[in-house]
């Protein structure tokens, strides 16, 4: 990584990243990708950087080079769709490194563009190890499980949560239960929400039977639409454990359904519960959180927050609001203490399109897009409360900002 302004032009310098950070990438994996294809199973980790989704002024040709290795991550997942290949982009932010003065010490200082990274940092960076858990993170899931990019920076941004208060919406099932039963394992108290009382209190009792333990959770019934209700829940939590550590929003609704078959009951619905029962959780907890300069939102979004599909246009739409809004709680947050994640799963196997029909009908033509089950191995609710847990027992300094975590053989 040489810091170094493209006006100053030092070929030398260009080559020799281009060799190590491009074609280094390809070198190692033209060495394996053969056996590992012939074995259907393998996993390629490819060290990207934060500067390969945003170019960085003074890291012109650097960050070219990771966004580079994005495009050749992102082609072997595509071309290899079914393989057992699992490619995963692990992208840091400012880690405490010799990187810099290694390049500087080959090709030579390039002061002017020194002078632009000369400040101290105001922020805690990251610690080669933050970044070794990351790649443990991504290794160590089931087979069928692709994290595929993992965005790790310092918060403005090791412990379990045997002190930590989680408020989870949307926890009567699927995701939600899979998420409360991750945090409140590691230790967590969690204040669980979703409509369904009666499913409640039987995700309560399976938490309390399998961790050994009764009084970690609580149950509230919560209607993510209604302001008063969410502020319920929290206050609900702060009684019985005290002030909230984190904030799972997880409630949420997908509908099949064709824009031109026009459905605005259903439109109303997905944005009442996807975008302002998010902007609910994030209001009933966001004030105390910088008050104490310490908390975690974490906002279960979508992959079809990255890219829309068809026979879900509004749902797609609604989780790119959900990523805007967690893009805005970071930049307007910096140096407070909070620290915000946007889990984007891919394929999971609950009954959220289930539960959709059932509340706004069946569009059968938008149902025919997606024909029968998968001919792949889908997520399990499972997976997504292990992606929660690795971002929420990171250390303070560290935000896991975003997860994709998807089918291996779905990548989008």
């Amino acid at each position: 990584m040489h810091v170094q302004l493209m006006k100053n032009v030092d070929q030398d310098s260009w080559d020799r990243m281009i060799d190590i950070n491009c074609k280094g990438t390809l070198n190692g994996v033209a060495a394996v990708v053969p056996k590992m294809l012939a074995r259907k199973s393998g996993h390629i980790v490819n060290i990207s950087s934060d500067a390969g989704r945003k170019v960085f002024a003074g890291l012109g040709v650097y960050s070219a080079s990771k966004m580079f290795i994005e495009g050749i991550s992102q082609a072997l997942r595509l071309e290899n769709v079914g393989s057992g290949l699992r490619v995963t982009s692990i992208q840091p932010g400012d880690v405490t490194t010799s990187l810099v003065d290694h390049a500087n010490a080959v090709s030579g200082v390039d002061e002017e563009a020194t002078k632009m990274f000369e400040e101290e940092p105001e922020c805690e960076e990251l610690q080669p190890e933050d970044i070794g858990r990351a790649v443990l993170y991504a290794v160590t899931q089931p087979s069928y499980v692709a994290v595929n990019e993992v965005l790790v920076q310092p918060r403005d941004s090791n412990t379990q949560l045997s002190d930590k208060v989680a408020v989870i919406t949307g926890a009567s099932g699927g995701i939600g239960a899979a998420i409360a039963l991750e945090l409140a394992t590691a230790g967590a108290k969690v204040a669980l929400g979703a409509r369904r009382l009666e499913a409640l209190e039987t995700v309560k009792t399976s938490i309390e039977e399998k961790i050994g333990a009764s009084g970690a959770v609580v149950i509230v019934q919560t209607d993510v639409t209604k302001r008063e209700e969410v502020q319920n829940l929290v206050t609900k939590a702060e009684e019985a454990f005290g002030a909230v550590d984190i904030l799972v929003n997880n409630a949420g609704v997908m509908p099949f359904e064709l824009m031109k078959n026009v459905n605005q009951d259903s439109w109303d619905r997905t944005i009442d519960i996807n975008c302002k029962g998010t902007l609910n959780g994030v209001a009933a907890v966001l004030p105390k959180m910088l008050a104490r300069k310490s908390g975690h939102i974490v906002n279960i979004s979508s992959d079809a927050g990255r890219k829309v599909f068809p026979g879900l246009g509004v749902y797609s739409a609604s989780k790119m609001f959900v990523e805007g809004i967690s893009q805005a709680l970071r930049l307007e947050n910096v140096g407070s203490g909070l620290r915000v994640t946007s889990i984007q799963p891919g394929n999971v196997a609950t009954d959220l399109v289930k539960h959709a029909n059932a509340a706004s009908g069946v569009d059968e033509e938008a149902m025919k897009l997606y024909g029968g089950p998968s001919e792949c191995e889908v997520l399990k609710p499972a997976d997504i409360g292990r992606a929660v847990l690795y971002a929420v027992t990171q250390p303070p300094y560290v935000a896991v900002n975003e997860i994709l975590v998807e089918p291996r053989d779905e990548p989008i």
